[in-house]
């Protein structure tokens, strides 16, 4: 069977936080809020919904092919993959521009979510 998995490629970095999110707030600036944390550990991972799929479905004896669209720090990713008996129909490196965006999912003990977008510019 021929099965293609498209979709995002991308690296989870994922902090260890001892504290409370809520230790941060301060009720009378709750209309701009905007914290930093001081985390004890990061780990980065393999991620992105295409390849966790594709590799999955490598484990349970299929031979997927992805295609998607990856940065410059992706040939690691791939050969690792490519260990894993994943395929490749089409693969789109993409050189990372001056503006760079980030995603951070912030998870507390209890579950609590937090979840920004930030976007930076380089210094100049």
């Amino acid at each position: 069977m021929n099965i293609v998995v498209t979709g995002s490629i991308a690296f989870d970095y994922l902090m260890s936080f001892p504290g409370k999110f809520t230790e941060h707030f301060l009720p009378e600036h709750m209309y701009r809020v905007s914290l930093s944390f001081l985390v004890d550990s990061m780990d980065k991972r393999r991620g992105g919904c295409a390849p966790n799929i594709a590799y999955t479905l490598a484990l349970l004896g299929e031979r997927p092919r992805l295609m998607a669209t990856a940065g410059q720090d992706f040939s690691d990713y791939r050969r690792w993959l490519e260990a894993a008996r994943v395929g490749w129909i089409a693969e789109r490196r993409v050189e990372i521009r001056p503006l760079r965006f980030e995603i951070s999912i912030l998870v507390g003990v209890r579950r609590r979510r937090l979840t920004g977008l930030v976007a930076e510019k380089p210094d100049q």
